[in-house]
């Protein structure tokens, strides 16, 4: 009997060990290298999606203006519904006149003292983000959208964070913008205008750890010490009782003749 209760402790006790080499091998594979070029296509093409976006506002914006003969941006709700614009969606409309500012939707990027941008399409830092612009141009009037690329705070608090907008790929952790060219992977626009760099923060921060692999490492690991702990405790329990329930041998006295 002692056999056979030996014999099923030491099957769960193989069991154990199984199961910490299978918790190490899962821990082994929790990090994953990722490919910096898939990141920056994946990039472009979110970047391309709302260039189209910015562009129909544009355009809309621009109709709407020259239908009502500039009448629109008198009308309270329609300036409310492009205010709105930046919250929902990350752009800001401007209007210049003879190259003066004389409207722009949002207050977020102080317009109204730049220089306005000479080239139809591209990108800059503004005071406190990167922004995508495209310009239309047409008697006097040049029409502006702005998207936000990215938040670029001097300063930052649980109010003010430094990321991407919330339409592109979050990948502040592995690259920075700049405006080199010559500078990591260029960014260009849909008519292959060049905008800026996604430059690699370091290689390092290609490595991702997966918190689902961790954690099905650490749940085998502690099957593994549950099982060794409780049958181990259970084993010789069952000796401890076997030895004092077991009835003593007779003993026989030498009988004096």
């Amino acid at each position: 009997m002692r056999h056979v209760t030996l014999y099923k402790y030491l099957e769960k006790v193989g069991l154990a060990i199984i199961l910490i080499l299978l918790s190490a091998v899962v821990y082994h594979f929790r990090e994953t290298t990722t490919d910096s070029e898939t990141h920056v296509k994946q990039f472009t093409r979110a970047l391309h999606k709302q260039e189209n976006t910015a562009s129909r506002i544009l355009d809309d914006f621009v109709f709407q203006y020259r239908e009502s003969e500039g009448e629109i941006l008198n009308d309270a709700a329609y300036v409310k519904k492009l205010n709105q614009l930046f919250e929902r969606k990350g752009i800001i409309l401007a209007l210049a006149e003879n190259q003066r500012i004389s409207f722009w939707s949002h207050n977020h990027i102080p317009l109204e003292e730049r220089v306005l941008p000479v080239e139809e399409t591209g990108a800059s830092r503004i005071e406190n983000g990167w922004y995508y612009h495209h310009k239309y141009t047409g008697n006097d009037k040049s029409f502006f959208v702005y998207y936000l690329i990215k938040n670029d705070f001097k300063y930052q608090n649980q109010f003010l964070v430094n990321r991407f907008h919330d339409a592109l790929p979050e990948i502040s952790d592995i690259f920075f913008i700049s405006d080199r060219e010559d500078m990591g992977y260029p960014v260009r626009s849909q008519d292959e205008t060049y905008l800026f760099s996604l430059a690699l923060r370091s290689e390092s921060a290609l490595v991702k750890t997966s918190g689902w692999v961790e954690n099905a490492a650490l749940l085998l690991a502690l099957a593994a010490l549950a099982i060794l702990v409780y049958f181990t405790f259970r084993y010789f329990s069952r000796l401890f009782a076997a030895g004092r329930g077991s009835p003593q041998s007779p003993v026989f006295l030498p009988s004096s003749s």
